[in-house]
């Protein structure tokens, strides 16, 4: 008897721990989230933003109307259907900030929605050890497959096939974003 509580417990314990892993990672995504819709606010107010909404609709990053579907849920079916793990969130976040500086490309509801599956592809296929045909993360993304080709090629070729984070960058974002989980607690 006192085994099989034991095994019980321990299930319990297991189960609590996954419970606690996937609030923390919510947490994680809560924060991106939070500073992805809080960039692109203050990005809405800069001076010349109609002029920059014009110049990068010639961006293949660029949609012509807005998403049906908020950047929260987005990025929460992601979540959902991808299983990646939280560093691999990071990275894309970190993958988004690198295209902005290096090809001047400004966050607006236009296209977030794009750079956000197309750094996450390009992370998974970085970091995670199993990655699915582009196929199955076209379906999650709701864009084709070829579409999706075309993004991740054109994202590296932005970035200049730089896909190397230093444990630093990688750890200073990671600082970031639990500082905000913190202030959202309080």
């Amino acid at each position: 008897m006192s085994e099989r509580n034991s095994n019980n417990s321990t299930k319990n314990n297991s189960t609590n721990s996954l419970i606690q892993l996937d609030s923390q990672k919510i947490s994680l995504l809560d924060s991106i989230i939070s500073n992805l819709e809080l960039i692109i606010e203050e990005n809405k107010k800069l001076n010349n933003y109609q002029k920059i909404i014009k110049l990068q609709r010639k961006l293949i990053f660029s949609s012509l109307k807005y998403s049906k579907i908020s950047l929260s849920q987005y990025i929460k079916r992601i979540n959902k259907y991808t299983e990646m793990g939280e560093s691999t969130f990071i990275i894309a976040l970190i993958y988004i900030d690198r295209i902005c500086e290096l090809s001047n490309i400004i966050l607006t509801p236009f296209n977030i929605h794009r750079l956000i599956c197309t750094s996450v592809i390009i992370a998974i296929k970085y970091n995670e050890d199993i990655i699915y045909e582009n196929s199955f993360y076209a379906d999650i993304f709701g864009i084709d497959s070829e579409e999706l080709i075309l993004l991740e090629l054109k994202f590296l070729e932005l970035i200049n096939f730089n896909l190397f984070i230093h444990t630093k960058q990688f750890n200073q974002y990671q600082n970031y974003l639990i500082k905000l989980m913190e202030l959202k607690k309080d």
